[in-house]
């Protein structure tokens, strides 16, 4: 082989090495440019969680009420070993939470990891300030991610967390207030009405636009409001305003406490209504629970039994039927009604009353509620004027208190 032959076999293969460099060097471009890289963005989008509304007293006072849960996040990998002491201190401090809890978890976890998922809104803030001031003491150091080459500096994010609802005089109103269950919506713990003031009205008292902020966010990861950002308001829930006043109910509730030991009653009930307008003054149970913290044996507390079930009318019922027979001209009040002295039998049953009258007058039959002188009285009356005049006065039918799953008794009460 001749000298010029090497010479182009050389020429040759130091062409071919550096046409594959080439090749190798195009395909990296192409690579680069076609997968999908995780670059951080420039953008941070901020979601401001609308509150349910508030249920409030005749007086003004709020019963419930909704209030923001935040956490705090810090990435281990982002803060200065020699600075964590530094760190811990000045975070337990600002938050109020336990130093030492805060240690166990920084310890046990190598990445993001929360130190506290309840910070109230005062602390929020307190932290918020914090994190500027943990920048300028550089706390926090620059990571680089071995896999993807790509370094980044995340300090200590404050975020939502959730909804609480408050219930401010823990068992008052039970069990007509209700109580509330939770849900999560994008990350977010959000309440919903269960029962209750808290179920009839969800549509009015649920959230109903969050919040939200988009915009290019700073070294710090905080979102700058310029001209391109994109800002929407927040609109809460609307409150709901009770007839019910808080110290009328209060009152009646402390009542129905004294007598639980004297009646020796499982449940009393009470209940106060304006006649004119039929708005309900108070509304009040013996079982009642406090709706932050119900325990399991107060389970059989969280039904509203004065409008879940049916009950007897008893005396009630006199009042109505004496107004049938005078309508339907079958007595007038001065009628005389022979009372046996307290003691009537009617077949196998035996009627009594608590007082011992011979004889009394139809009013005063209604006066003295007397179980022998009305079931006389109403023997007078046939069943289809009695089966009507109850209609009429909306028995069998719901009476539109606004509270859930009211009991709709389709039987009437016959006499035979």
């Amino acid at each position: 082989m001749t000298k010029q032959n090497q010479k182009k076999e050389k020429i040759a293969f130091l062409f071919f090495i550096l046409l594959l460099f080439f090749l190798i060097f195009l395909g990296a471009i192409f690579y680069w440019a076609l997968i999908e890289r995780k670059l951080p963005t420039l953008q941070k989008t901020t979601i401001d969680s609308a509150l349910r509304g508030d249920i409030v007293s005749k007086n003004n006072y709020t019963i419930a009420t909704s209030k923001k849960l935040y956490k705090a996040i810090i990435d281990t990998r982002n803060i200065d070993k020699d600075k964590k002491e530094l760190f811990l201190k000045l975070y337990s401090i600002y938050s109020g939470k336990d130093i030492n809890i805060a240690r166990k978890r920084l310890d046990a976890h190598f990445g993001s990891v929360v130190l506290s998922y309840n910070l109230d809104s005062i602390s929020a803030g307190r932290l918020r300030e914090l994190v500027s001031k943990l920048y300028s003491f550089k706390v926090f150091i620059e990571y680089e991610n071995k896999k993807t080459g790509t370094t980044f500096k995340h300090g200590l994010d404050i975020v939502e967390s959730g909804e609480y609802r408050m219930f401010n005089y823990k068992d008052i109103l039970t069990p007509i207030i209700g109580y509330v269950r939770k849900y999560e919506k994008n990350g977010i713990t959000k309440v919903y009405g269960a029962d209750g003031i808290e179920s009839q009205y969800e549509d009015i008292l649920k959230p109903i636009t969050d919040g939200m902020i988009n915009g290019n966010k700073d070294i710090h990861g905080y979102t700058l409001l310029d001209g391109n950002s994109i800002v929407v308001q927040k609109v809460d829930g609307f409150d709901i305003h009770l007839n019910i006043s808080l110290k009328l109910q209060k009152m009646v509730e402390n009542t129905l406490d004294k007598y639980k030991k004297k009646f020796e009653a499982k449940e009393i009930i009470a209940c106060v209504m304006e006649s004119t307008t039929g708005k309900i003054l108070t509304l009040a149970s013996l079982n009642r629970y406090n709706p932050s913290s119900i325990k399991r044996s107060e389970y059989s507390n969280l039904n509203i039994t004065a409008t879940k079930f049916t009950y007897e009318p008893g005396s009630v019922l006199k009042p109505i039927v004496y107004s049938l027979l005078l309508e339907n001209r079958k007595i007038n009040p001065y009628d005389i009604v022979k009372t046996y002295g307290g003691r009537y039998k009617i077949g196998k049953y035996t009627i009594t009353d608590d007082h011992k009258f011979e004889w009394l007058s139809a009013q005063n039959v209604i006066v003295h509620s007397s179980n022998i002188g009305m079931s006389q009285l109403a023997q007078k009356l046939d069943y289809i004027d009695y089966y009507k005049g109850l209609k009429k006065f909306g028995f069998s039918e719901k009476s539109g208190i606004d509270l859930p799953k009211e009991k709709e008794d389709k039987s009437l009460i016959c006499v035979s």
